[in-house]
């Protein structure tokens, strides 16, 4: 939906997130009226002290002819059904976005990453090479730059790291996407498995062609005619900042991408060295006297926490792992893989979700990330790794990931200080 047909409508924007700020800013500047759907209090005072007109419900009023909706709404809520069955048309962010920039008569080239684990990494390290390469770039959609911001703007590339509550909506499609990995996620948004896949996916069948990891044992069964399945490259890749065996295999797609595209993918190689870990994903956020604090807080499924575990072979491992239950907390593999891997000494559990994992290296501990370092620590004589890999939210405890990210790298810090 394009910004033109918003006008002369009685516009709701759902959500005062940062995609609704956005959205906000990007039509005031256009001149278009809107009113804010917000149900946290704080916000909507905030909100109307600044002038904006605020409705404090989750329903729909019946006077609204389209609404913009935030990512974290779900488009299978009961408001929203009922809502779209009486004739109110929904839109994002990313929608309008697309919508604009490809009105325009030269563009440029989009590339989406999706997938439930990696994405972010592999979204930061494509746009990196291609930086690095010289060409004009842009980072955004679930993390760094709205997307918004960059219509207008003289680019080659943009690379946007596509969530699975972005997608579900989505009536248009980048012209390539790299898919990492597919496992359950977010399934309190989108009820089951089944529709968390599809709409996590469902933009696939329109791009240009589709680059889906063949490691994945659910991507590898689909029959799309412009996929292509990667495996890890048989490039010789140079020692990196980053953890993790999974970020080659992922990083992989990327190069394959590259090469298509008929780019210098070797020089790109050369810059990887570089590349430096991106804040709360498998980040060494201390170090000493023989232990390293691995600040993996986005990591919020199981499938998360192994690769994580994984990515530090015949090392000794405290993991702290736990946090807010979402009802959709599948933990069977990862307690098996904890109970039988050699390399985790101790399973600290926070709150709520730390109670799920059924192996007898389990400690559960209370609401203190303080605690946990300490019983990580205490586990691990000789040193060791320890590793916030939470396999869970964070709302629990924290306001988010980073909040519990940062909470974490301060004990650690704390912890030594008190020591020495």
């Amino acid at each position: 939906m394009k910004l033109s047909e918003l006008r002369n409508k009685k516009v709701y924007i759902w959500g005062a997130s940062v995609e609704g700020k956005a959205v906000m800013e990007l039509l005031d500047r256009r001149g278009i009226p809107f009113s804010v759907m917000e149900t946290n209090p704080a916000i909507a005072a905030e909100l109307c002290q600044n002038g904006r007109a605020v409705v404090e419900s989750n329903v729909v009023p019946d006077d609204a002819q389209i609404v913009i909706k935030s990512p974290g709404v779900s488009i299978y809520k009961d408001e929203y059904v009922a809502a779209a069955a009486r004739g109110v048309a929904f839109t994002s962010l990313m929608n309008i976005f697309f919508a604009e920039l490809y009105s325009q008569s030269v563009r440029p080239v989009v590339i989406a990453i999706t997938g439930t684990k990696g994405k972010t990494t592999t979204a930061s390290m494509l746009a990196f090479m291609l930086d690095k390469l010289g060409y004009k770039i842009g980072l955004g959609g679930n993390i760094g730059t709205p997307p918004l911001d960059f219509l207008g703007q003289d680019l080659d590339y943009i690379v946007l790291e596509m969530s699975s509550f972005q997608a579900a909506s989505l009536s248009f499609a980048p012209d390539y996407a790299v898919v990492v990995s597919i496992s359950p996620a977010h399934l309190d948004w989108h009820l089951n498995y089944d529709n968390y896949r599809r709409d996590k996916l469902r933009f696939l069948p329109m791009v240009k062609r589709a680059y889906l990891c063949g490691d994945d044992s659910y991507l590898k069964t689909l029959n799309l005619p412009n996929a292509k399945l990667y495996h890890q490259t048989a490039l010789p890749i140079p020692p990196l900042q980053v953890y993790g065996q999974h970020n080659i295999t992922n990083l992989s797609g990327a190069l394959e991408l590259m090469s298509d595209l008929g780019l210098d993918v070797a020089r790109a190689i050369s810059f990887l060295p570089e590349f430096e870990p991106i804040e709360h994903r498998l980040k060494k956020v201390h170090e000493a006297s023989g232990f390293i604090f691995i600040d993996d807080s986005i990591a919020t499924v199981a499938e998360a926490a192994i690769a994580a575990i994984k990515s530090f072979p015949g090392r000794p491992i405290a993991l702290i792992v736990g946090g807010y239950d979402n009802k959709s907390a599948v933990f069977g593999e990862l307690s098996k893989f904890i109970t039988e891997n050699d390399d985790v000494k101790i399973a600290v559990g926070l709150p709520d979700t730390g109670r799920l994992i059924d192996s007898p290296k389990l400690k559960m501990v209370g609401a203190s990330m303080r605690q946990a370092v300490e019983t990580a620590v205490a586990a691990l004589p000789n040193g060791g790794v320890v590793l916030l890999s939470p396999a869970a939210q964070s709302f629990n405890m924290y306001k988010n990931y980073k909040e519990r990210g940062d909470d974490f790298a301060a004990c650690a810090k704390a912890l030594f200080d008190l020591a020495a």
